[in-house]
């Protein structure tokens, strides 16, 4: 699955690297706007691999359009 039809669907997920794509900051920074709750927390798939449900990441990307979340790193 590419990287841009990954964003179609909701129920897929992405890693760092993918996420980053679409979100264009630093890992710390992101994970910054996790704990500050404005983007959801990322779900284990693995012992130590987490990743970022599509539905979570489009949602938060739709408020920053709107101006309700995090503009700047």
């Amino acid at each position: 699955m590419s990287a841009d039809s990954s964003l179609l669907d909701p129920n897929a997920r992405l890693r760092m690297p993918e996420l980053r794509k679409y979100i264009p900051l630093s890992e710390q920074r992101i994970r910054q706007l996790v704990a500050m709750g404005k983007l959801a927390p990322p779900e284990r798939i693995g012992m130590r691999a987490v990743a970022w449900k599509v539905g979570d990441v489009q949602a938060f990307l739709a408020r920053l359009a709107r101006g309700d979340a995090e503009r700047r790193a």
